[in-house]
């Protein structure tokens, strides 16, 4: 009985103009926002491949070895290429950043401070299509799916005939299922084979798990909203009233309680807002320069014999003790500022993400961004990576230094000397090194198997897999005390 029920529920989808238009406009949109991912995925790939040459090129004409240290080198975060599936925070989230001596990083060249004008109209991706679109898709086919039988009048010949009403809505439900299954898997596989054969891209092992993982997740979230529109149906005599509640329903799960989630994040666990620690960071400069002060003045006393003939000397020896001491200490008190605020909002966006999974549109831009490297915590991944990043390049530019002494000044120095009339006077001298950095360590991000990622989103999954039994739980008591009449 049950397959009967599965079998025509299969058969009137497939045939009606609803699963048509629909399947139509999922296909249209998945291909371009598929499409769209792709040339923006290859956007990123030229910038990347044209900052690296750039950078090689500025090291190479620094001077000398020391400015490695000094001026540093600028790491870039490579674009990954499930990015051409779920954009997540990507765009939004700096590509690059200095690394130097200094304890500071600031993430800068992100998309959208790049070109502002992505961050008006936002970006297209699967996600996207899935959570907005297609979702309402999903309540299509199911707000109506009691209510409106029973307003055809066909919901009572049907259980007259001593049909019980488990096989009955069981069968509605998986037959409903397979046919919206369809709808998003076809698209799904023809952006793929698109991909492949037009434009040569290859996934590897790890990217396949990982695309069979996507589009499990964006499934069990459609099913959700299925099984939603069945429960609503089942609640209510009027398809009308049922699709209201579904819709009612859907902009809390879009964009109420997200937004909720994230205001009542920064009142249980409170950050201090970059204003205020960047404030603190210039009150660390202040203190800095006047260190530097006091440092020069008395190791210029140590280095200097009273000799005119050594006076520039003993002074630059002094400023560059007294530069490398006096950022040493400032280092030292502003790496734990930094950690504090990161870990607050660390803290700040665990809080967020726990409060907004009673929505199981966050529960899905969770899981694709995990899936994707495109999540909320790209920013302190990226962060991680540097840190770890600067010891190696410290290194580098260190062993440069001692096995290149000829090329190992501070870069441009400042000379003061007396003149023979008795007055100061500066020389300025600008080293003229061409530096050989074929050997510079490269910079990556770090990064996580996929039975990793499977497991960080099984959370999310789980959420939604209670949600969906919870529906079709309600939705199947709703329909045996349902009145037929």
């Amino acid at each position: 009985m049950i397959r009967h029920f599965i079998y025509k529920e299969i058969v009137e989808g497939f045939g009606g103009p609803r699963f048509l238009i629909t399947f139509l406009i999922s296909l249209v949109l998945i291909v371009t926002s598929v499409y769209t991912g792709y040339q923006l995925y290859q956007s990123d790939m030229r910038w990347y491949a044209t900052a690296k040459a750039e950078n090689v090129k500025a090291l190479t004409n620094l001077g000398t070895y020391a400015a490695l240290k000094d001026t540093g080198t600028k790491a870039m975060r490579q674009p990954t290429r499930m990015s051409i599936f779920v954009r997540g925070v990507d765009s939004t989230i700096g590509k690059a950043a200095t690394v130097n001596e200094e304890a500071g990083l600031v993430l800068r060249d992100s998309r959208f401070g790049l070109n502002p004008i992505f961050a008006v109209f936002g970006e297209l991706d699967v996600t996207f299509i899935v959570t907005i679109i297609m979702s309402l898709f999903a309540l299509l086919f199911s707000y109506n799916a009691i209510s409106g039988e029973r307003e055809l009048g066909t919901l009572k010949q049907i259980l007259s005939n001593s049909v019980g009403r488990a096989p009955f809505i069981i069968g509605k439900s998986v037959g409903g299922l397979i046919s919206l299954a369809m709808i998003l898997f076809i698209p799904f596989l023809i952006a793929l084979l698109m991909l492949m054969l037009l434009f040569g891209v290859s996934f590897t092992g790890d990217e396949t798990i990982r695309l069979v993982l996507l589009a499990t997740v964006l499934f069990a979230y459609l099913a959700v909203f299925y099984m939603l529109g069945m429960f609503m149906s089942a609640l209510s005599r009027s398809s009308f009233i049922s699709f209201l509640l579904c819709l009612f329903i859907w902009v809390l799960s879009v964009a109420i309680i997200p937004r909720i989630a994230v205001e009542a994040a920064g009142q249980l666990s409170p950050a201090p807002s970059i204003d205020r620690v960047e404030s603190e960071r210039a009150a660390l400069r202040r203190e800095y320069y006047g260190d530097l002060k006091i440092l020069v003045n008395d190791y210029f006393q140590e280095e200097w014999d009273g000799d005119n003939a050594t006076f520039g000397d003993a002074f630059q020896k002094a400023w560059s003790r007294a530069q490398q001491d006096a950022r040493a200490k400032m280092a030292e008190r502003e790496e734990p500022l930094l950690q504090s605020y990161e870990r607050n909002q660390i803290n700040l966006l665990s809080t967020a993400e726990a409060l907004a999974r009673f929505s199981p549109t966050s529960c899905v831009t969770f899981a694709t961004g995990r899936l994707a490297y495109t999540d909320a915590e790209l920013r302190e991944r990226f962060l991680r990576s540097l840190r770890r990043y600067r010891d190696v390049y410290l290194d580098y530019a260190d062993e440069k230094i001692a096995k290149n002494p000829d090329k190992s000044g501070r870069g441009i120095s400042v000379n003061m000397t007396r003149s023979d009339s008795g007055g100061p006077q500066i020389d300025v001298t600008v080293p003229q090194h061409t530096l050989e950095v074929a050997d510079l360590p490269e910079f990556s991000m770090e990064s996580e198997s996929a039975v990793v990622t499977a497991v960080a989103v099984a959370p999310d999954i789980a959420v939604l897999a209670i949600e969906f039994i919870l529906f079709f739980a309600l939705a199947f008591v709703a329909f045996i005390r349902y009145d037929v009449r």
